[in-house]
């Protein structure tokens, strides 16, 4: 929602990649949920379902390679702290990883 109300997707196509380590299905069913509301505000989507064993945060960036992303749209600290304290977050990964610019929505 930040994002369409932004601006910054205008007139511009959106890649919708979610990611899961073991269930494409679920994945797909995200992306979709997260196409149509863009689509609502008038904004192309194409979606990405992906279904890797790498960590999370590797596979956000080599998604952002793939499809040449010139900025990458995040959820950021979905995970509890005790999740968070256990294996890492995947936000602070991406903020230390990231080549492109970032928004993210808390």
């Amino acid at each position: 929602e930040a994002l369409a109300q932004s601006g910054l997707a205008a007139q511009r196509t959106v890649h919708i990649v979610s990611i899961d380590e073991d269930d494409g299905a679920a994945a797909w069913e995200i992306a979709q949920k997260g196409a149509a509301l863009l689509k609502g505000h008038g904004i192309g989507t194409q979606v990405h379902n992906l279904v890797t064993v790498k960590p999370i945060a590797d596979a956000i960036v080599d998604a952002c390679t793939s499809y040449h992303a010139a900025l990458l749209v995040m959820g950021a600290y979905a995970t509890s702290r005790w999740k968070e304290l256990l294996w890492g977050s995947i936000t602070r990964k991406i903020l230390e990883r990231s080549t492109i610019p970032l928004f993210m929505q808390h």
